[in-house]
């Protein structure tokens, strides 16, 4: 009687768990067919008259969908806009017979310089067309009013303000919070502008670190300021005086400055876009977003048999990590060396946009890049707005480099930084460590005990070991001699693109249409087919994917299954759930 009672109690268990997994499976399928017919209804086409809608407030990653999901279980059905689709996408537009205009929507424009100005110039691009861009903010930050700018028309809210206001580097220094919390740090670093890590072991910036850091923001600027004084026919001076006077002008006042042209509510906006159009007045507005345009229409990718490989390496680098947004040999790797095996793919554009990381990562991509130049293969290198330390390492040995003025590059050194803790537990917390070792380091390079003269001696060591070795490459890369990079080039300082330029680091300035042009000079194309790398999945079918390989999934199948193998003549059925929805519904419907 016991045993038909558990059984019986498992029986019901595990039908519930079948039940709740199907359940759950035909929610997420449900999803994944509202999120297919909402990008169907998209692709539905273009109506006439229409009007691009571009607000820019939000990040857009160099390559569609290239962003790290939030969590196993985030449903986003809808793709996230990437830069270069975003630019394909105007360039679509500007030939499109449909397509009548553009309305930037803008407040906030979360975008770096290269994204910024290379937006710029598509926006102007498009204009050649003949056809109408209009701006329009309540308020317009620094770099929506440096987008505005390229508009036919900049409009501000009668009780707006534009605010320029240069650039600032504001960090938080930590050495003071560190000590009062008893965590030791033990940091090595190869040069004085190697700045990371200095924010704790410091209370404040070192004289190198600030030095650089004005130096950059300071050229930055210039390229920005130039920008918006030659798209809207003002002195340099003039746009300089403005951010000096930050937020004190009205919307008359920068109007009559001619940093604007019309003072209007966005209602009002509107009226000039119909009008602009021609409509009947009872006829509206046709906006369209740029998202949805992009997937209405078949973005050019060339045409032959021949291909190029653009491959955007955006993100931090990280060892072992197969994440969207992130640089990691394990990814990186496997696909640069299939690309290196594949005979259609004669060449490389790689787009870094990365601020650097793993030393071991960084060597191994380097080395994969290596492989795909020794099979006669040619890599250009874009870079976006940073390319710098690890960044730039994986960049360096290229055929080509080019960057944009204002790209952050260079940082050629090697940080290592360890905590320490031991004094935190032992003081705080009350917790002491207590090692025993058949060697003087067996029980060495750990968190939880103090370092000794031997160990800070061998991971300095190997620090410098790791910057001579990154000096080497770049010097056989770049053909600058190891001494010229010691005595002022690398020690860690970075450099804008412009500058970059001048020190042999790159070879030109330009931005990622320049490396696509050049990669097929070099491979000595005419005809070709651009191939973008990594390849993505649509967001919802990543979530399914992850749902797989999830704890939850994996813990629900262990109950189950348990309770199936308790019970006689379950295990069959079992099979054929496994064996797919369809199997399931055909044994019930025998039964």
């Amino acid at each position: 009687m016991k045993s038909f009672i558990k059984y019986t109690i498992a029986a019901f268990i595990g039908a519930g768990l079948a039940f709740m997994a199907v359940l759950f499976l035909c929610m997420l399928f449900g999803i994944a067919l509202i999120g297919s017919a909402s990008s169907q209804n998209k692709k539905e086409g273009i109506k006439s008259d229409a009007v691009l809608k571009i607000t820019a407030s939000q990040f857009f990653p160099e390559k569609t969908n290239n962003v790290q999901q939030q969590g196993t279980f985030s449903i986003e059905t809808d793709d996230v806009l990437g830069y270069y689709d975003l630019i394909k996408g105007i360039r679509e537009a500007k030939d499109s017979r449909k397509v009548k205009g553009i309305y930037l929507q803008l407040m906030n424009v979360p975008m770096g310089h290269t994204q910024l100005h290379g937006l710029i110039d598509e926006i102007e691009s498009f204009k050649e067309s003949g056809k109408f861009v209009y701006a329009y903010a309540d308020i317009y930050t620094q770099h929506a009013y440096a987008l505005a700018t390229a508009a036919d028309s900049v409009f501000i809210h009668p009780m707006g303000k534009i605010e320029l206001k240069g650039y600032a580097s504001i960090r938080p220094y930590f050495k003071d919070l560190r000590e009062k919390l008893g965590i030791e740090v033990d940091i090595y670093n190869t040069g004085d502008f190697k700045s990371a890590g200095e924010n704790y072991v410091r209370g404040e910036m070192s004289e190198a670190n600030r030095q650089q850091t004005l130096e950059y923001l300071s050229e930055m600027k210039e390229v920005l300021f130039t920008e918006i004084a030659e798209n809207r026919d003002l002195t340099y001076d003039a746009v300089d005086t403005y951010a000096d006077a930050y937020m004190t002008t009205t919307a008359a006042e920068a109007i009559e400055k001619g940093f604007a042209d019309v003072s209007a509510y966005e209602a009002e906006v509107m009226d000039h876009i119909h009008a602009e159009l021609g409509l009947e007045e009872d006829k509206k507005v046709k906006f369209m977003e740029m998202a949805d345009f992009v997937q209405s229409v078949s973005l050019s990718q060339g045409s032959g048999d021949n291909r190029i490989a653009l491959v955007f390496a955006e993100g931090q680098i990280l060892d072992d990590n197969e994440n969207r947004g992130i640089i990691s040999d394990e990814r990186y790797v496997p696909l640069i060396d299939k690309l290196t095996d594949d005979d259609k793919i004669k060449g490389m554009v790689l787009r870094v946009n990365s601020p650097g990381g793993s030393v071991i990562a960084s060597d191994n991509i380097y080395a994969a890049l290596l492989r795909f130049q020794a099979a006669d293969k040619k890599i250009v290198v874009s870079m976006g707005d940073v390319a710098a330390s690890g960044g730039y390492y994986i960049s360096m040995n290229a055929d080509h480099i080019y960057a944009e003025e204002s790209t952050i590059t260079g940082s050629i050194g090697v940080v290592s930084m360890i905590p320490n803790v031991s004094k935190a537990l032992r003081d705080k917390v009350g917790i002491n460590y207590e090692t025993v070792a058949t060697d003087p380091l067996a029980g060495g390079f750990t968190l939880v005990n103090e370092w000794g003269p031997e160990e800070q001696a061998t991971f300095r060591r190997m620090t410098d070991e790791f910057y001579n070795f990154f000096l080497e490459k770049v010097s056989a890369g770049r053909g600058i001699a190891v001494e010229d990079l010691k005595s002022g080039i690398a020690g860690g300082r970075v450099w804008t693109g412009q500058k970059a330029l001048e020190l042999g680091l790159i070879d030109e300035i330009g931005g990622l249409e320049d490396a696509i042009a050049k990669a097929a000079e070099l491979t000595e194309l005419e005809e070709y087919k651009i191939a973008e790398y990594p390849k993505l999945q649509a967001p919802l079918l990543e979530m399914l994917e992850k749902l797989q390989d999830s704890p939850l999934k994996a813990e629900v199948q262990l109950d189950f299954e348990s309770i199936m193998s308790e019970l006689p003549g379950m295990q069959s059925s079992l099979q054929l759930l496994e064996g797919g929805m369809h199997q399931a519904i055909l044994l019930e419907e025998v039964r």
